[in-house]
């Protein structure tokens, strides 16, 4: 099984205005490439590994990926490989994790036997966010997930050929960011400034109106 692990190149975290953040270790499975713009490629072909690799790297159940997306008639698919990549953070209530997505598939569009799909994941809680059958070439999205708890959580998402492992599938995911949500006495401490601001303000046109 081949996993790496590596720092991201850049990343943003916003608390009021945005400013660079420290650098947080990734850590990929199968098939991913990490582009220069930060950018990650997430390919189904390759050096992709099974679907029960992929349910371990993710601390998942087994049979978590087959059941992910339900086929007309109520039965699961049968994912056979794919590639991922997920990255820790430390969040506190009202923290947002969030990238953008792009979906690209050699499979054809809306089969559902060769259904390769991607998905994304907090912690243990999985979704599907593109597929062969709601999704065509190109396809973007955003997934974004907003923190109930104080605590570390991972934060990933991965993309599995199904049925086959022929024609591949690639999903992209660019802009992963936290955004904090600033602290009450951070919040407090802006009103202060700004009241304080706009008193001095209303002193100085009150002297110049009264000379």
């Amino acid at each position: 099984m081949l996993i790496k692990n590596l720092a991201t190149l850049a990343g943003v975290m916003a608390i009021g205005v945005g400013f660079a953040a420290p650098a947080n270790a990734i850590s990929f499975i199968g098939e991913t490439t990490q582009n220069m713009d930060g950018s990650i490629d997430i390919s189904t072909g390759g050096d992709a590994v099974s679907d029960t690799g992929l349910e371990n790297f993710f601390g998942l159940s087994d049979g978590t990926l087959n059941s992910l997306l339900p086929l007309p008639g109520g039965s699961g698919v049968n994912a056979t490989e794919g590639s991922a990549f997920s990255e820790q953070f430390e969040v506190s209530v009202g923290d947002i994790l969030s990238f953008d997505w792009e979906w690209n598939s050699n499979e054809d569009p809306g089969t559902t036997l060769f259904s390769d799909f991607a998905f994304g994941v907090i912690s243990s809680d999985v979704e599907v966010l593109a597929s062969t059958i709601d999704n065509v070439n190109g396809d973007t999205g955003t997934f974004s997930w907003v923190s109930t708890i104080d605590g570390l959580v991972t934060f990933g998402a991965g993309a599995v050929d199904v049925t086959d492992s022929i024609f591949d599938s690639v999903f992209t995911v660019s802009n992963l960011e936290k955004t904090e949500v600033p602290e009450p006495s951070a919040v407090l401490a802006l009103v202060t400034v700004a009241g304080l601001a706009a008193a001095s303000r209303r002193k100085v046109k009150s002297a110049s109106s009264d000379s």
